[in-house]
């Protein structure tokens, strides 16, 4: 680093353009910057939803999961009209039915429940439509962003710089300070032209 080398050590010019380098680099990235976190933070919501499923279904493995609900504020016609809603996409995905309110009462306040595997598939489908799918898809609409963006980035760059060289180039060719590579004008050309 630059900037911990002593002040005597960092000719003046090369401290200038490090600090330069170090304000404009941040604002110049900036926006292909925030494509990747975009895209990376789509990609975590789905890895986490994903997991989420994952786990639902390594742990219903070894153990028994049960279905059972209660509420101080909600009846089981609330509770099935709240389910119908929330659990619609994996219901139409798996063709599993969202229970009705009097199934919902049998497994209400003081039973023993249910096996919960119909309500985890029910729950995994509608992640997957709600959560994965358009998180993924997300991820795919920013990763082309920060595609274009990129591309966009380096031709900025690259044209910039060459216009600002070409006066050196020139100049620098024209006095035949800066040998050409094989085949290319040699000093002196310029004169013959």
């Amino acid at each position: 680093d630059v900037r911990a080398l002593p002040k005597k050590a960092v000719p003046p010019p090369l401290a200038a353009a490090v600090a330069r380098f170090a304000a404009d680099w941040p604002i110049l990235v900036a926006p292909l910057w925030q494509q990747r976190a975009a895209r990376l933070m789509h990609l975590c919501a789905a890895v986490l939803a994903a997991g989420a499923i994952a786990g639902l279904y390594l742990r219903g493995i070894a153990l028994e999961y049960r279905a059972a609900w209660q509420s101080t504020f909600l009846d089981a016609t609330d509770v099935s009209r709240l389910l119908h809603v929330v659990l619609a996409p994996g219901s139409w995905l798996t063709g599993i039915a969202v229970p009705g309110a009097a199934h919902l009462q049998a497994i209400g306040a003081g039973s023993a429940g249910e096996n919960a595997a119909p309500w985890i598939h029910l729950y995994a489908a509608t992640l997957l439509l709600v959560v994965i799918v358009p998180r993924l898809v997300l991820a795919g609409f920013a990763w082309a962003a920060e595609r274009r963006q990129q591309a966009r980035d380096t031709g900025r760059r690259t044209r910039g710089a060459d216009r600002r060289l070409w006066p050196v180039r020139l100049r620098l060719r024209h006095h035949g300070d800066v040998p050409g590579p094989a085949g290319a004008d040699q000093p002196g050309d310029h004169a013959a032209r």
